[in-house]
């Protein structure tokens, strides 16, 4: 196989979410050039802070009327992130398609480290991070966590998030009304109205950090044990058919298929479990939002003022915003909080027991996993197979890439057909596969990739 063939599969690996997959050799490369968007980002947000507290500093000193330099300085304070997210993404644009990206990822680097001692000597403002030491400890975190493949986890779980809005609603839906029937009684309980309505707005927010921190956990237990139960359940031999139908929709599918596997590392375990538990916590999120603005709603519906002041034998206090009154009490508030996030407590506990979460919640992550081991160990295929003077097979369809990210720019993300998971009852053993019919002849050909030291 060509170099291209592999730098091809990389760049995919890196799109979805795993480049602990990725050799230590591979995540070493360009470094610099891949952690300039992020040095970017952290430079304007850093200049455009310093400014606008320094002016905001003038005003409150001076006590003068706000000026159009102090409106333009609050609408840049509250526009940074936004700018921030833009220059990021023209500058990973540029290092990667312009001849000299790396020449322009090392003038990110040095004007991150230099611009505290520029603001502090011709312009007077003391930037937030001060002193170029801890610019350049700030460098060596972001390389490190480049490294690592942070940005590229971080990027697939809001690529991810933003693909599972769609279909949140419609897998709510279908076990909204069973849930409801036992949180309703909750909501019908004069006891935890007098309860919320005896704490003041930081506990009751503690209260539901506490309860979505314990989702959380959860979550991450379940995951642990899942993706453990996966790996434990796949053999050291492959299985062609149905290696072949886990690659369908990746561009792995037209290579050849390893005969056995390699196990897992320590980092290609975590990579695994980090994307089953980000997908998961997202769902509890939403599901939380969707339980809280159903309680609001309906609790303007079906509790009125009297009935909320025989239960609270207090006079309710509207939500005031900028002195405006708002139409919802703060008791309805805080108990709509606390019963979302113990909801979306008892989803997150509810989704590896109950047989319908677990189909409509659960399964689909455990399925995805699947593919993403199996892409995993064609890689590790891919890459100790000699190198021969052929271009990379085209893949037709949905799930191709577009091209190797080093060449023509990254794949747009492809649409993933997961299969159906074959689930089995926990504690089984697992069915002894077919022998392998890999359809290679013996040789360093058919080697399987030895794990990275």
């Amino acid at each position: 196989m060509t170099g291209l063939d592999v730098r091809f599969v990389e760049n995919w690996l890196r799109v979805h979410g795993l480049p602990q997959m990725l050799p230590r050799s591979v995540r070493r490369r360009a470094l610099l050039r891949r952690s300039a968007p992020l040095l970017a980002a952290l430079l304007v947000m850093d200049t455009a802070f310093t400014w606008a507290l320094t002016v905001f500093d003038r005003l409150s000193q001076e006590a003068v009327e706000v000026s159009t330099r102090e409106l333009t300085a609050m609408i840049l304070l509250v526009t940074a992130p936004l700018v921030a997210c833009v220059v990021a993404a023209l500058v990973h644009w540029a290092v990667r398609r312009a001849g000299l990206g790396q020449v322009l990822a090392t003038v990110v680097a040095l004007a991150w480290v230099l611009v505290p001692w520029v603001q502090t000597r011709f312009v007077g403002e003391r930037p937030l991070s001060r002193g170029v030491p801890t610019r350049l400890w700030v460098l060596a975190a972001v390389v490190a966590l480049v490294y690592l493949g942070v940005g590229t986890i971080v990027t697939w779980a809001v690529k991810r998030s933003v693909s599972e809005i769609t279909a949140i609603g419609a897998m709510s839906a279908r076990i909204l009304p069973v849930f409801l029937i036992a949180v309703l009684f909750l909501f019908f309980n004069a006891e935890i109205w007098q309860v919320c309505n005896g704490l003041d707005n930081g506990r009751a927010i503690a209260v539901a950090a506490i309860l979505l921190a314990l989702a959380i956990v959860v979550v991450v237990v379940t995951a642990l044990d899942e993706i453990q139960e996966l790996i434990e359940a796949r053999s050291d031999v492959v299985d062609e058919a149905d290696q072949r139908r886990l690659l369908a929709a990746t561009p792995l599918v037209s290579y050849p298929v390893p005969s056995r596997r390699d196990p897992l590392g320590l980092g290609e375990r975590i990579n695994v479990v980090v994307l089953a538990v980000a997908v998961q916590v997202f769902q509890v999120i939403m599901f939380s939002l969707v339980m809280g603005l159903f309680f609001v709603g309906f609790g303007q519906l079906a509790i009125t003022d009297q009935v909320a002041k025989a239960w609270t034998a207090t006079d309710l206090v509207p939500i005031s915003f900028e002195g405006i009154d708002l139409p919802i009490s703060t008791v309805l508030a805080k108990v709509s909080l606390v019963l979302s996030c113990f909801s979306g407590l008892s989803f997150a506990a509810s989704s590896s027991s109950n047989s319908l979460y677990r189909k409509t919640f659960l399964e689909p992550i455990l399925a995805e996993s699947l593919v993403n081991l199996a892409a995993r160990d064609a890689y590790r295929h891919l890459r100790a197979l000699p190198d021969q003077p052929s271009t990379p097979p085209r893949q037709e369809g949905p799930g191709a890439p577009v091209a190797d990210a080093e060449v023509s720019g990254p794949p747009k993300p492809a649409a993933r057909r997961l299969p159906a998971l074959q689930w089995r009852p926990r504690g089984a053993t697992a069915a002894k596969p077919p022998a392998a019919k890999h359809g290679l002849e013996p040789g360093a050909g058919s080697a399987h990739c030895p794990r990275e030291p």
